[in-house]
């Protein structure tokens, strides 16, 4: 019983050494916590000091100015009143404290102080000074320039322009629009004389300008750049913000090119169009007097041209990119070499032009006086009515007879040899033939490789010629399933199409060789839309080129080729005689720029590529004139005229594989032309399918 006692003391010993440790464990536990505590509010302190310096930092240079002054102040004052304190050799602290900013800005003043404790506190504030003052200043405002210089490179400033053409959004057909409005000096100045101008501004807005957007275009436009007349501001064409920035309100014209080969975003293609357009339409603001832009855009569908147009309420023309190339194409097929003659005629610069002139001294005139009576330049017929309703008359009748407000149509080199150098009496239209030679097949067999939505255009660009019908076969590498749908949801007309479908890649040659393309008598290749680089896209249709002539070659029969190319650099791979070549981008391009400057020409090439009504033609030269005897063009028009048409120029089949296929559109008056059997004569006659 006597241990029991001991083992309850030994007990109570235990518990009150475990409630000790206890408490004293608690103890440290509250200290360590209370220490940890400082520290952590001392940090968050810490923390908030350099978060707050780093908003005003951040917040731009002039807050960095504070800070740095801040800090400038604070060490003048320190120093100073230290000075004062241990030195007594001050009038004030005042007189300190100004002691020691002047040692801070300039360390000249060292030499002034005596006393080793003065210097001390003189070196070290001199020291602090080239740090703060000097190094901390010099950094402030070189990032300050840099950061303000690359704001401007950016394009972000708004314009104050008025008269300019604005070019809204960098896509493939942007350098060609720019290097055509540069290159059209002559047509310009007839722009701008309007307006009552002098000098060329073109804008381009672009999502963002970098360094690299603007060495590309420069190395495109070559030449052409000029930095004075091209000015890049960075936005969205889609916000009305960016649309000022551009200073649109004011421009004289604006051109929105489309982005060539969106693949399955040409829908999205065109309602970026279409939306931009209405944002230009709802935020114009145009003051008294003031004549709106004009807006020429492009787009894909030509389906959605009557939608485009009901967008803008003044002068607005809408080009149907795809409508175009495809009737170009088509020509093509029907009239081999015909992209020699519409190449000149759209490039600047590059041989003939058509010009439209407003002629108001020839009101009363018929057209058959000015046929004999311009010297330099080639006919073509007239445009009338008013901006809302322009309509052409290609080719008209001898009798034609001009009214106030008309405009005459020439192909020339110059504008200045558009008028008549002297008047010819108006005879009588001479009698036309009842029915003029055509050059097109009634049937012919075409092989269209690759697939695009060009391709679908081309069909029924070849399904609306009305007495002729086309065999097409189709090779691809696109299912024929999907070609099909495409075709019906297009509504292409296939009362005149015969198409085959073939599920296959041209590129293999057993496939190509399979097909027989010397069968048929026209072979198009079309750039694919499946890939999105330029490179890819062309170097496709080149390879189907290089294989279709290493096929054709040693066949007695060569089908004429037309090949579509995006790349103009691409061009000069092949010889008129191998291939005729579409530059799509470049031509529709040239024709933006043409139209913007002279909305004319418009409906003038609507009406010269389209399907119906006047068309050029090639004819044997031997329906006019005697092979082999020297005759003049003068000569040569009058024939011609005697038989309807209009002659344009020539085509020499020994020049056809030198480039322009051997065409020369109104050559020198004065120069004999020696006719061989095979050449021709470049016409424009009245269509007998329309």
């Amino acid at each position: 019983m006597s241990s029991d006692p001991l083992k309850s003391a030994k007990n109570a010993i235990e518990a009150t050494d475990k409630a000790a440790r206890s408490v004293a464990t608690g103890t440290a536990r509250e200290a360590e916590w209370l220490v940890n505590q400082g520290y952590y509010a001392a940090r968050r302190v810490r923390n908030r000091i350099r978060f707050v310096l780093e908003r005003m930092i951040l917040r731009g240079a002039i807050f960095r100015l504070m800070i740095i002054s801040a800090g400038i102040a604070a060490i003048s004052l320190v120093a100073g009143l230290l000075a004062a304190i241990l030195t007594g050799g001050f009038e004030s602290p005042g007189h300190a404290v100004w002691w020691a900013f002047l040692r801070m800005t300039d360390p000249g003043y060292l030499g002034d102080d005596e006393g080793m404790t003065l210097r001390i506190i003189s070196t070290i504030v001199t020291v602090s000074g080239y740090v703060l003052f000097m190094g901390a200043l010099i950094a402030i405002m070189t990032q300050w320039l840099n950061d303000r210089i690359k704001k401007l490179e950016m394009g972000l400033t708004p314009l104050v322009q008025k008269n300019h053409i604005l070019v809204l959004g960098w896509t493939s057909r942007t350098a060609d629009v720019l290097r055509a409005l540069m290159m059209s000096e002559g047509r310009m100045k007839r722009f701008l004389l309007d307006l009552d101008s002098r000098t060329l501004n073109v804008v381009l807005l672009v999502d963002q300008v970098t360094a690299e957007l603007r060495v590309e275009l420069q190395e495109d436009l070559g030449p052409w750049w000029n930095e004075r007349r091209i000015t890049l501001r960075s936005g969205n064409m889609l916000s009305v913000d960016h649309l000022r920035r551009a200073d649109f309100d004011n421009a004289a014209a604006i051109i929105l090119p489309g982005e060539d080969y969106a693949g399955e975003e040409t829908i999205a293609n065109d309602t970026r169009i279409l939306k931009a357009i209405l944002s230009v339409e709802r935020n114009l603001i145009v003051k008294p007097g003031q004549r709106p832009p004009s807006i020429v855009a492009e787009v894909f569908d030509a389906r959605k041209v009557p939608i485009a147009r009901m967008a803008y309420r003044d002068r607005i023309d809408i080009l149907a990119s795809d409508a175009l190339v495809a009737r170009i194409m088509a020509q093509a097929v029907r009239r081999p070499g015909y992209t020699h003659i519409v190449t000149e005629m759209l490039a600047h610069n590059h041989g003939q032009e058509v010009f439209v002139r407003t002629a108001p001294e020839l009101a009363g005139k018929r057209v058959g006086g000015i046929h004999a009576g311009l010297k330099r330049g080639v006919f073509l017929g007239v445009v009338r009515g008013t901006d809302d309703d322009l309509r052409s008359y290609l080719n008209p009748p001898q009798d034609f007879e001009l009214e106030a407000g008309d405009s005459i149509i020439v192909l020339a080199q110059r504008f200045e040899d558009c008028m008549p150098e002297e008047w010819q009496t108006d005879g009588a239209a001479a009698p036309a033939r009842e029915s003029f030679p055509a050059s097109a097949q009634a049937a012919r067999r075409v092989l269209l490789l690759g697939w695009s939505h060009k391709a679908v255009s081309l069909l029924g660009e070849l399904g609306s010629f009305e007495g002729e019908s086309y065999d097409v076969t189709v090779c691809s590498i696109v299912s024929p399933k999907k070609r099909e749908k495409e075709i019906a949801a297009f509504g292409v007309e296939t009362a005149r199409l015969s198409i085959t479908h073939v599920d296959g890649d041209f590129a293999v040659p057993a496939v190509l060789a399979g097909l027989k393309p010397e069968s048929f008598d026209s072979v198009v290749l079309v750039a694919s839309d499946r890939f999105r680089r330029v490179e890819e896209r062309d170097a496709r249709t080149v390879l189907g080129c290089l294989l279709l002539d290493h096929t054709l070659k040693g066949e007695a029969k060569r089908p004429p080729i037309v090949m579509e190319l995006i790349d103009r650099e691409n061009r000069m791979l092949f010889p008129a005689r191998t291939a005729e070549v579409v530059l799509s981008p470049m031509l529709i391009s040239y024709l933006l720029v043409q139209v913007a400057l002279r909305r004319e020409l418009g409906v003038v090439f609507d009406e010269l590529f389209g399907p119906r009504g006047a068309e050029i033609m090639f004819v044997p030269a031997s329906d006019f004139v005697e092979a082999g005897t020297p005759v003049s063009f003068p000569d040569i028009q009058r024939v011609v005229a005697a038989a309807g048409p209009i002659a344009l120029g020539i085509r020499i089949a020994s020049q056809c594989s030198e480039p322009g296929g051997g065409v020369e559109l109104n050559p020198d008056r004065d120069r004999p032309i020696l006719f061989g059997e095979a050449d021709e004569v470049v016409v424009l006659a009245p269509d007998s399918r329309a």
